[in-house]
């Protein structure tokens, strides 16, 4: 029997192994953009939020229509009943109740601008969900290049160790032939020593962009695919100008705020209308055998139709208090207003300028790429010439490293300010994470 529990137990560890190791390859997959993306969709906490609030909306508009459509109720009672009159002695018997009403209001003004109002806030969560997609997307992109960027830098600063790593064991060799100077190590040594507390920078930097994309998505991430290097870019045509009319038409943020405008003057209007009377149409039958003071009685049936007119006269001043209120609300909100508005076109100038000018850092970078490989080529040969130090070829390698770094960063603030410049429009959609998903270098 021991035996027989240990083979078992061996097998169980074996099993576990394999998942784990199932598990661990899965987090470690390669992931692009617009898995992401799509993961972000169904997890991501903001989307779901402003969902909820969308059906949340939807249900309570439902409920203002209920006010304006027909109300009936059935009400049917059972008693057992114990009488007793002076002089008549006592008696029981039982009582039967039953009354079916029904009510349709004609005129309820309130009832009706209220129901519009909900149907404007509706409208309103209906823009606000969108646009939770939209800064999701946005969210995704920026996260994304963030990890791209620190990706990068720890390539670059572990290419850049092991250059130095090159240099310091060439110049050791040097001194040790009295071929080169006990202070070019010490610089290199301490330039090296200088990049290992920055790789643990970079490597901190790496792990924090990694757990912003687990912020979005509630997974963790290890991989992502890198852009192509060929990967193209379309500046945006339309002159400046032309991006902030039309933002001011796309912008959902702004159609939200229209949307919470006009629900707020149907508020108000809802609150005037309480000054006006009301008017419905009613229909009673009921069947009784019960009488006054649940006496016994014959059993009868009753039916009526009423026309019921109700008019209010005075409620201690709370209409004009509520209409007050309202009317401050409505200013508030168009101070939120004019504020979106300014804050849309400084949003929009800034994408746009950003895009311009990234797109030239780029052809920038490019060439300082180019002119700083040069430069360290030309050190390294001087250096074995005797004419430049160990110093000028370490600057030279930081300045060459630098500029790659500023290449890649461009780009990717590049793509993120276009990005940005569609949300803020209100045009950004799923179509353009596949598209920017095709300029990845992702694993076939």
């Amino acid at each position: 029997m021991p035996i027989i529990l240990v083979i078992l137990s061996c097998c169980l560890q074996v099993v576990w192994a394999e998942e784990a190791k199932d598990m661990s390859s899965l987090g470690s997959v390669e992931k692009d953009i617009l898995t992401i993306y799509m993961r972000a969709l169904e997890t991501n906490p903001d989307i779901l939020s402003a969902k909820l609030q969308q059906e949340l909306s939807e249900a309570q508009k439902r409920q203002a229509l209920s006010n304006l459509l027909p109300q009936a109720q059935i009400v049917a009672n059972f008693s057992k009943n114990h009488r007793y009159t002076e002089n008549r002695g006592s008696n029981s018997y039982d009582g039967e109740t039953e009354q079916v009403s029904v009510e349709q209001k004609l005129f309820d003004w309130s009832s009706w601008k209220n129901y519009k109002r909900y149907n404007y806030l509706t409208q309103q969560q209906a823009s606000i969900y969108q646009d939770t997609r939209n800064r999701v997307i946005l969210s995704v992109v920026e996260k994304y290049f963030n990890v791209l960027l620190a990706n990068d830098q720890v390539r670059l600063i572990q290419a850049k160790k092991e250059a130095i790593t090159k240099q310091l064991n060439r110049i050791k060799a040097l001194y040790k032939r009295k071929l080169s100077k006990i202070t070019d190590v010490y610089a290199i040594e301490a330039r090296y020593d200088f990049i290992l507390g920055e790789e643990i920078e970079v490597l901190s930097n790496q792990t924090l962009a990694l757990e912003g994309l687990y912020e979005l998505i509630g997974e963790q991430v290890e991989k992502v695919a890198p852009l192509r290097d060929d990967a193209e870019f379309t500046l945006p045509e339309k002159a400046l100008d032309t991006w902030i009319e039309e933002a001011y038409k796309n912008s959902l943020e702004l159609q939200s705020i229209n949307y919470a405008l006009l629900a707020k003057t149907k508020e108000l209007e809802a609150i005037q209308a309480k000054h006006y009377p009301t008017l419905s149409l009613g229909g009673l039958y009921s069947h009784s055998d019960i009488g006054f003071d649940n006496s016994q009685a014959p059993a009868s049936e009753t039916s009526n139709i009423s026309l019921n007119l109700s008019m209010p006269l005075y409620q201690g001043g709370l209409v004009s208090a509520q209409q007050l209120e309202a009317v401050k609300n409505i200013e508030l909100e168009k101070q939120k207003k004019a504020k979106l508005k300014r804050e849309i076109v400084k949003k929009v100038r800034t994408a746009y300028l950003g895009v311009q000018t990234e797109y030239l850092k780029i052809k920038a970078s490019k060439r300082r790429i180019r002119s700083e490989s040069k430069n360290y080529e030309a050190m390294v040969t001087g250096f074995r010439y005797g004419t430049n130090t160990v110093s000028d070829i370490l600057d030279a390698q930081q300045n060459l490293f630098e500029a790659k770094v500023e290449y890649q960063r461009a780009r990717y603030k590049t793509i993120l300010n276009i990005f940005t410049l569609k949300q803020v429009m209100g045009i950004i959609q799923t179509e353009d994470m596949i598209m920017l998903n095709k300029l990845l270098l992702t694993a076939q």
